[in-house]
């Protein structure tokens, strides 16, 4: 779990994250990457129920304006090619998705009818009988085959770099985290190490972007992240964002999400979050971080 920080390697990165979050390099540049912010103020109360049918009109919108396409159903093919062999992974047991969000993504991954598709939930998620039981029901309400679920994948170390996928669809909360001060889809991958994941926690999990470029460098990649909720670490849901962030760049959805994160949340440790993401980028060219690059574009249903 959990190794002590050595936080003398901070000092001038928190000095960047006082001024402003992340890289502002090239503004002048075309963008690299784009991250589509879709919020919904009926999706999830304070309570954790979600409204099924704002969290589908929300993705939707999502896919519509990240495909550049005019309808949902034209979207998703647009995505996901017919020869893909994709796994959807989830978020792991720090902050569990909400079901609804990743029922809604299965069933919009299904119906681009690729050849091959996994629903990868860790074994540890397994574990939870009571949060197992709600997943389960709201795949069934979106006529996603339980069958489908594989918990033989998301094992830690995993097992996706043996399983021929093209690509992966991941659906990473966003929380306070005491090793990368905030974790989110650019911490999610190294979960998904077929390695040792203790080897990328020391210095704020700055290394946790090697995972992402050599591992998954590969693959191609939807990154859908569930903000309906922001977490504080194993606490559960701080506050309630209802927003889904998507994107094909994994560490440009990461960049934006944090954006948003920091404007109502703290990270955990006096640990800058942006520099694990930032290193993501410039050491490991596995996305784009800088703000000036990405283009936002946002939404509301």
């Amino acid at each position: 779990m959990a190794e002590p920080t050595d936080r003398r390697t901070f000092v001038g990165a928190s000095a960047a994250l006082a001024a402003g979050l992340l890289t502002r390099r090239a503004s002048a540049q075309a963008p690299r990457a784009k991250v589509v912010v879709v919020r919904c103020p009926r999706a999830i109360d304070e309570q954790d129920s979600a409204d099924a049918g704002a969290v589908q009109a929300m993705l939707e919108r999502g896919v519509t304006a990240l495909a550049g396409a005019s309808t949902a159903a034209a979207a998703w093919p647009a995505l996901v090619r017919s020869t893909d062999r994709v796994a959807l992974v989830d978020a792991g047991t720090w902050l569990y998705n909400v079901p609804a969000v990743y029922a809604a993504v299965a069933a919009g991954l299904l119906a681009a009818k690729p050849a091959r598709l996994s629903l990868a939930v860790c074994r540890l998620t397994n574990n939870n009988a009571a949060y197992m039981a709600l997943l389960r029901a709201a795949l069934e309400a979106r006529q996603v085959p339980l069958e489908l679920l594989d918990t033989g994948l998301y094992t830690l170390p995993c097992k996706f770099g043996d399983a021929g996928f093209t690509l992966l669809a991941a659906v990473p909360t966003l929380k306070a985290h005491p090793i990368a001060g905030v974790s989110g889809a650019v911490k999610h991958y190294a979960t998904l190490t077929a390695g040792r994941i203790a080897d990328y926690h020391p210095n704020g999990m700055e290394t946790c972007g090697e995972v992402l470029a050599k591992e998954f460098g590969g693959h191609r990649h939807l990154t859908i992240i569930d903000g309906l909720r922001w977490g504080n670490a194993r606490k559960g849901p701080s506050f309630y964002r209802k927003v889904l962030l998507l994107s094909t760049d994994p560490v440009a959805a990461d960049a934006v999400a944090l954006k948003l994160f920091l404007e109502n949340g703290a990270p955990l440790n006096n640990i800058p979050p942006e520099r694990h993401i930032q290193l993501a980028d410039t050491k490991y060219q596995a996305g784009c971080a800088d703000l000036d690059r990405i283009e936002v574009v946002t939404h509301e249903v």
